[in-house]
């Protein structure tokens, strides 16, 4: 969050131009996580929505609250789990450790939440397809866990 607020004082001189880039940063993130479980127009839809939300324009938008930080953790986490589903790769192993940092540094008992649904869904994708668990096991969770441990 910090540097967030740096870059948008060495950028244009205020720190409220990084939490404007974070707003920004977070809707992205969203859409981008939004594309992994709708069709493309939903997706593009809740991100401007988010985008253009009320609440997080004049309450995140206008203060140094800076709750996109969060918002991009949890969207990277979900996003990615929903673009496992489909094509497991350690890239996305790797944004879900990271995420879960994130997660972790920022709302450590509301990541640990989500981190636990996240768990769940993985778990119940490990038993449910029996073929599938050793490519399961080599590209997301030994990523995630390295990840995690580094990151802690």
């Amino acid at each position: 969050q910090g540097l967030l607020l740096a870059l948008g004082i060495y950028l244009f001189g205020h720190p409220v131009a990084g939490v404007w880039i974070g707003l920004a940063m977070a809707a992205g993130v969203t859409t981008w996580s939004l594309h992994a479980w709708l069709p493309r127009r939903w997706a593009n839809l809740g991100g401007l929505l988010v985008a253009r939300h009320p609440m997080i324009q004049s309450q995140w938008g206008q203060s140094y609250i800076m709750g996109t930080f969060p918002m991009c953790a949890g969207a990277l986490l979900f996003g990615s789990v929903g673009y496992c589903r489909h094509q497991p790769s350690p890239a996305y192993g790797i944004l879900i450790g990271l995420s879960a940092v994130m997660l972790s540094i920022s709302r450590p008992f509301e990541g640990l939440i989500a981190c636990l649904c996240v768990g769940g869904f993985l778990i119940y994708r490990f038993v449910a397809h029996a073929v599938h668990r050793k490519r399961l096991l080599g590209s997301i969770v030994l990523p995630a866990g390295v990840t995690v441990s580094v990151g802690l």
